[in-house]
């Protein structure tokens, strides 16, 4: 029986052996890295300003390549040009793809919490000034009650 031909996805599909090769699992976990730190960011920030990191990487035991991790994590610390740079791995049998975690510890260069703190000084101050102009008026009525209630007092 002749072997039916191969359609495009499946020519363009990789071998399961071709993808646990040392030299593709360390460059996938890299990249992976490098994709994770440059992209999206839960909060963008600036990563020269950062004191520590954590890098952990998940999947098949047999894909979470030592070499890869290391590469990472000497690329997270030429990135963030911190040396606290923690890596670990967290083998999952079950699992069916690679996964990398970084966590930023310590950063001070956040524009967005700059723009907050700015915001709270001004609505500090808001309140600040609104009730001293509050505090100065019920002092007038005050003064000029006491005044007029003098005035009345000599009068009688």
């Amino acid at each position: 029986m002749a072997e039916e031909p191969a359609g495009l996805l499946d020519r363009l599909k990789a071998d399961d052996e071709e993808i646990a090769s040392e030299g593709d699992a360390a460059g996938r976990i890299t990249s992976l890295v490098r994709r994770a730190t440059l992209g999206k960011l839960t909060v963008p920030c600036g990563l020269e300003s950062t004191k520590r990191a954590l890098l952990v990487v998940s999947g098949p035991p047999e894909q979470l390549n030592r070499n890869g991790i290391e590469e990472a994590r000497s690329w997270l610390e030429e990135r963030t040009g911190c040396l606290e740079v923690r890596t670990g791995d967290y083998p999952r049998p079950d699992a069916d793809s690679v996964a990398a975690v970084v966590v930023f510890s310590g950063v001070t260069d956040i524009p967005r919490i700059d723009d907050v703190q700015a915001e709270a000084i001004r609505t500090e101050e808001f309140i600040w000034n609104t009730e001293r102009e509050g505090t100065e008026d019920e002092l007038e009525e005050l003064v000029s009650y006491d005044n007029e209630s003098k005035s009345s007092a000599l009068l009688d």
